[in-house]
């Protein structure tokens, strides 16, 4: 009996690390935080969270969409007088991209791009990883693999050779964050605070509390920006908590290229834009006030 229930036991460990899980189901929630210069010395920081809502449907393929929440603030490291642009401090909550998953691939859609590999976690010992949308290096290698229980499932660990990024945590990413890339780029540095399932947290410590709810009160001149629909196909509102009289609204896509927007001022809190002269895809929404202080959104056209 005791080598039956032994036996037993051992196929129910197997069977769950065989089972593959369901990277985007049970609300996951990506708490981050980032520092890139932003014209030293002035650093921009943001602490923000990705997070599941809605899917979309594009060729067939059913994607999830990933949103982005959070406070961007700048800070001067240098003697006065502080500029106006690193002087500025804004909320938000937008529409990030679209992923999806297929067996242990993770794949993206952004802006106007085609779909990208995001993350492959179909991978052994002595594996290269592949080139994908947030890792350009070509000789990165699987060193061990260990586990990490999340949820109702085992997740691979990917101990890698690469100093600077080390580990690779299947559906969750890597300890500089879920999107952002590994090895880090230059003047920039990431961290992925925590990682939870339905409000739990599971990584890097589990059970452990995370605060998932970005904190602005430490924040001054902060701008709450929201935007409704997003995504959008005709016309978008955008609304902000402190008045303001915007004088300029401007799109920008992922070429670089830049459009001015027609927008009507509905309130001192909200305004009207125009969306119909652009092509579909996402864009990044400009807005620019009476006293030149800019700030700045994400803005789906479907």
């Amino acid at each position: 009996m005791k080598t039956l229930t032994t036996l037993i036991l051992s196929l129910l460990a197997l069977s769950a690390w065989a089972q593959i899980p369901a990277y985007f189901e049970n609300n996951p929630e990506w708490r981050q935080s980032s520092g890139c210069a932003d014209g030293l010395p002035c650093i921009e920081e943001q602490n923000f969270v990705y997070y599941i809502n809605g899917d979309s449907t594009i060729g067939g393929l059913i994607y999830q969409k990933l949103y982005k929440r959070g406070v961007v603030t700048h800070q001067w490291f240098s003697s006065p007088p502080i500029p106006d642009y690193c002087n500025t401090s804004w909320t938000f909550n937008e529409f990030y991209s679209l992923v999806r998953q297929e067996e242990r691939k993770i794949y993206i859609r952004q802006w106007n791009e085609s779909e990208a590999l995001l993350y492959d976690f179909d991978l052994d010992v002595n594996d290269t990883l592949p080139i994908t949308w947030n890792q350009w290096h070509e000789n990165i290698v699987v060193i061990s693999i260990d586990s990490l229980w999340v949820g109702d499932s085992y997740r691979k660990v990917f101990n890698l050779s690469e100093q600077s990024s080390p580990q690779l945590i299947e559906g969750i990413g890597h300890p500089g964050g879920f999107l952002e890339p590994f090895p880090p780029m230059l003047e920039c540095g990431y961290i992925l605070m925590c990682y939870a399932l339905n409000g739990t947290t599971y990584y890097p410590n589990d059970g452990e509390p995370c605060d998932l709810t970005v904190s602005i009160k430490s924040v001054t001149n902060t701008y709450s920006i929201t935007s409704y629909p997003n995504p959008a196909s005709g016309q978008v509102t955008i609304g902000f908590e402190n008045p303001a009289l915007i004088q300029r609204v401007l799109s920008t896509n992922i070429s670089g290229q830049m459009k001015e927007l027609n927008f009507k001022q509905e309130n001192a809190q909200s305004i009207v834009v125009d969306l119909s002269k652009l092509a579909k895809g996402l864009y990044m929404i400009q807005l620019n006030n009476r006293e030149s202080t800019s700030v700045r959104l994400k803005v789906l056209k479907e």
